[in-house]
């Protein structure tokens, strides 16, 4: 577990993915914060306003907004306006559920199938974690997730994961309840400690571009350190080829795939959810 440890706990740096006049999309590593971090300048939002400020040698002040974050133990693909009006954009877009996500999540225990997660969700305030109910009760909220397992042993499955909705903790949830925590989420019942970081990536994000209108998708390879804790759990070489194999072309036949289930689920799920997909 000391091994784990150590690799989980290797300092990754952020990287630039897809960037324009009103986009930026980055990879966030698990460990850092979006913004809102003690110390201002620990947050990627801080970061990146340095980073842009020092390379475009701009005398005054940086406008960046955070439009899709990602929590702290969570690692991948988070995307930021450069002006204003693309900001405004985007959060209109975001409302009407014309968001893609697609996340990569390695489980403890048998995860099989594939289908439709429904959740009722509610943040207990003295716990700081959220609970989920079978079904709806006063203050809780919807949570729709899609999932297909591409992976599974008695210890250990891998998951892809489509939020359907954006609740808080929602995906982490999801697998939890249902005796699956993910892979180091100590909060949610996991029984391995990464310090902090857990087994769950932001692998695709597809979203209006602010200007052109045209669909924008971003891809976010795996890091290095979700590869090599996911071999050393399994020990099985099944899995080596089977995250390579994660690509885009991979992600939107999945999402394909989602769509047509989705369509089978239409007592459950809204015409604004089904936009998102």
């Amino acid at each position: 577990m000391r091994v784990l440890k150590e690799r989980m706990s290797l300092k990754e740096n952020w990287k630039i993915l897809k960037e324009d006049k009103h986009i930026l999309a980055v990879y966030k590593p698990s460990s850092l914060v979006v913004q809102g971090a003690r110390r201002v300048e620990e947050s990627l939002f801080h970061q990146l306003k340095e980073h842009i400020r020092i390379r475009d040698k701009k005398p005054g002040n940086v406008f960046l907004a955070v439009v899709h974050r990602l929590d702290k133990p969570v690692s991948g693909v988070v995307l930021f306006a450069k002006r204003s009006k693309s900001a405004s954009k985007l959060f209109q877009a975001m409302q009407k559920g014309d968001f893609t996500k697609v996340y990569l999540a390695m489980v403890e225990g048998k995860f099989l199938g594939e289908g439709l997660l429904i959740d009722y969700l509610k943040h207990d305030e003295g716990l700081r974690k959220v609970i989920a109910f079978d079904k709806e009760a006063p203050s809780t909220k919807r949570a729709l997730t899609y999932f297909e397992s591409l992976y599974s042993t008695e210890k250990y499955s891998l998951l892809l994961l489509c939020p359907i909705t954006g609740r808080k903790h929602q995906l982490r949830v999801a697998t939890s309840r249902r005796g699956a925590p993910i892979v180091g989420d100590r909060l949610y019942g996991s029984k391995v400690n990464f310090g902090g970081r857990i087994l769950l990536h932001s692998l695709f994000l597809s979203f209006p571009h602010p200007s052109t209108e045209e669909r924008e998708d971003v891809f976010c390879p795996l890091p290095q350190s979700f590869l090599e804790v996911a071999l050393f759990l399994t020990k099985d070489q099944r899995m080596e080829k089977l995250l390579i194999r994660l690509d885009k072309p991979f992600i939107l036949e999945f999402l394909k795939r989602v769509r047509q289930a989705l369509d089978k689920e239409l007592a459950y799920v809204s015409s604004k959810d089904l936009a998102k997909v």
